[in-house]
């Protein structure tokens, strides 16, 4: 992942933030999972996208991960 890019948009004001960590989303995380191999895989990159974001001086990420096309929660007339 070419994170240079990212954290020249988290130094802006405007960019948000969580508890003055930068928000990043990742989209269709299910397909990201894949690419990169397994979950483990998956979360060995993320710890790693936290380390360098405090190694560039931010205090953190606050990471959203959105997947797609695979229901997670109860259909809505289950959910009473």
């Amino acid at each position: 992942m070419r994170l240079r890019p990212a954290f020249e948009y988290f130094r802006r004001r405007n960019y948000g933030r969580i508890d003055g960590k930068p928000y990043f989303s990742f989209y269709g995380l299910n397909i990201r999972i894949r690419n990169v191999g397994s979950i483990e895989a998956t979360r060995a990159a993320l710890d790693r996208f936290r380390a360098r974001a405090k190694a560039a001086s931010f205090p953190g990420l606050h990471l959203n991960a959105v997947i797609s096309k695979i229901i997670v929660l109860p259909p809505k007339n289950t959910m009473g």
